[in-house]
């Protein structure tokens, strides 16, 4: 018989299965990059429509990036229509350099 802390769980996020981390008492997450940004993306989700506070606060720092950073996006479709240029000629570079 398996100890309790070595059964196979299905993953929440992505499907499949994982192999617990025994130390945990209720795990529901791998330790993929994928599944640790899903659990934290509905974490955010959950705690900006529960918390008004919170919200607040997101709401300010993303007004105050943006302000720092105000051609990001100018910068971003220059790049990105410069890529789908090259994509389609057969050129493949990374684009800012």
């Amino acid at each position: 018989m398996m100890a309790v802390g070595l059964w196979k769980r299905c993953h929440v996020v992505i499907g499949g299965y994982f192999t617990p981390d025994p130390r945990q008492k209720n795990p529901r997450h791998c330790r993929k990059l994928e599944c640790q940004r899903a659990r934290k993306a509905a974490w955010q989700r959950e705690k900006i429509r529960g918390d008004p506070d919170y919200r607040a606060n997101q709401k300010r720092c993303w007004q105050d990036w943006r302000k720092e950073h105000p051609d990001y996006w100018k910068a971003y479709r220059q790049c990105r229509n410069i890529l789908i240029r090259q994509v389609a000629i057969g050129i493949s570079r990374e684009c800012g350099t």
